[in-house]
């Protein structure tokens, strides 16, 4: 299994949707947790659920039936806070700042250029990271979309304005999200052709906005599974093949080209996770209980990754 860098700062998980992107980012996270709690027990690890309001399903399993390991597991981040604490700061005042961000004009602002409060929310983040050398945040960016305009802000507010503090503010989220010992972004994909193709188009485009980790691969077929049909389809007089669904080996066919095109890419480093089989657990529902079981087991497949 390849190995994987726990000691960044900051993880940005993206992807299309459904592709598992809130699984993995938790998973990451308690994984994250759990590790340092044995080697080094300083560091504070949290979740951030980009541009989602409401807390998600799988951060409420963990928080009722993992306690120990989610409490207070997701941290808050507003836009409009953020651009009071910003301007705070560089005006020296929390007063003034407040009064700027509760005029109309500059609310209506941050409504028409999105990208301008993404912006100042990921500097707020990178310069709490910069203070604290123990904290941890993993982004669980809601679309590939949404994660190009957030790393997209940085040079066009910079071709705007040119010169001056934000400028030098944005040289320094640049050499904070370029630097590989600080931060990552993971595309996540699940292992068909053309969520294969949008995310090396996404990555072509942010190349160079931020260091690239792993890709995760999501819900590949079980080590034993695809053994047994590569076995069959090595020996086609085999009988056994009729026996297994045609959605089985069509799955298995295309993983087999996606896992082989993204080996072939030089660049590319992944992190095949495989799918998790449903469980039953007493005092919840069955889907409740598939989608606990699924996140603690991909947190024991993120710890096995984990470089001591």
């Amino acid at each position: 299994m390849n190995s994987f860098n726990p000691n960044r700062q900051l993880y940005l998980l993206t992807g299309k949707g459904g592709v598992g992107k809130t699984s993995l980012a938790l998973a990451l996270s308690l994984a994250l947790r759990e590790h340092f709690a044995i080697h080094n027990p300083h560091k504070k690890i949290f979740y951030f659920p980009f541009k989602q309001s409401a807390p998600s399903l799988e951060l409420q399993l963990i928080e009722d039936n993992a306690p120990k390991l989610g409490k207070n597991l997701q941290i808050a981040y507003e836009e409009i806070q953020s651009a009071e604490i910003y301007i705070g700061r560089k005006l020296h005042s929390e007063l003034i700042a407040r009064f700027i961000m509760s005029a109309p004009f500059f609310r209506s602002l941050f409504h028409m250029l999105p990208s301008l409060s993404y912006m100042i929310l990921l500097g707020h983040m990178i310069s709490d990271l910069k203070n604290d050398p123990n904290l941890t945040i993993v982004i669980d960016a809601p679309a590939s979309g949404h994660a190009n305009v957030l790393l997209d802000s940085m040079t066009t507010f910079q071709n705007i304005f040119k010169s001056g503090v934000m400028v030098d503010d944005i040289f320094m989220m640049k050499d904070f999200l370029n630097n590989e010992h600080k931060s990552s972004l993971h595309a996540i994909l699940l292992p068909q052709f053309l969520s294969l193709q949008e995310s090396m188009e996404m990555l072509t485009y942010v190349q160079g906005k931020i260091f690239l980790g792993e890709i995760f691969v999501n819900q590949i077929l079980p080590s034993e599974i695809s053994q047994m049909l590569d076995s069959i389809s090595k020996n086609s007089k085999n009988s056994n093949h009729t026996a297994y669904p045609q959605s089985l080996i069509e799955k298995y066919n295309n993983e087999k080209v996606v896992l082989s095109t993204l080996k072939n890419t030089n660049s590319t480093r992944m992190l095949k996770l495989p799918y998790v089989y449903q469980t039953e657990q007493d005092g919840i529902g069955k889907s409740e209980s598939h989608s606990l079981h699924r996140l603690l087991a991909l947190k024991s497949i993120f710890l096995e990754t984990f470089k001591y």
